[in-house]
């Protein structure tokens, strides 16, 4: 469903729950998928959003389809989720509607960027949802005048150094 308006997070799944910010004690990738998808529909519900969580590969046996409210789908064993993403948002008619979730910096954060969609990192994400690693909701913190953003300059695209300049002279 292509609804304009509405946004849709479309979010390379293996980078959130392969993630530091996700982790947990277990090494059953299985139901750290599930608790992900639990903690993604648990916003959905709240929020008029909409949630496509891509994942590398086929699906399990006996299928894993997501939530009652986000949508998971597989990339098949010829391409790769980055590809499928890719190919979600140029098929997309409302591509500025869209925020792809990944890591991934110089692959495809610039190509999904460049095809007029907006990107956000995967602990961007987690703390939009407010998930923490014990399963708790997260407080909003408080950003003091004197925080600062650690910034990591490796991979940055032309646009990410424009924002930095521009934040830097306030």
């Amino acid at each position: 469903m292509d609804v304009f308006g509405i946004p849709l997070y479309i979010v390379d799944g293996y980078n959130v729950v392969l993630s530091r910010s996700f982790s947990s004690d277990s090494k059953d990738i299985i139901r750290e998928k599930e608790r992900f998808l639990r903690a993604a529909d648990s916003y959905r519900a709240k929020k008029r959003v909409e949630i496509t969580v891509v994942w590398d590969g086929g699906p399990p046996p006996g299928g894993h389809g997501g939530g009652a409210r986000v949508r998971s789908i597989y990339s098949g064993e010829e391409k790769s989720a980055d590809d499928r993403i890719v190919g979600l948002v140029e098929r997309s008619g409302s591509r500025g509607r869209i925020t792809v979730v990944s890591n991934d910096r110089r692959h495809i954060r610039g190509v999904v960027k460049s095809l007029g969609a907006k990107v956000m990192t995967v602990e961007e994400f987690l703390s939009l949802i407010q998930y923490t690693s014990g399963g708790k909701k997260k407080r909003k913190a408080v950003q003091k005048p004197d925080d600062r953003k650690k910034i990591v300059t490796d991979d940055l695209s032309v646009d990410d150094w424009i924002e930095i300049f521009r934040s830097s002279g306030k």
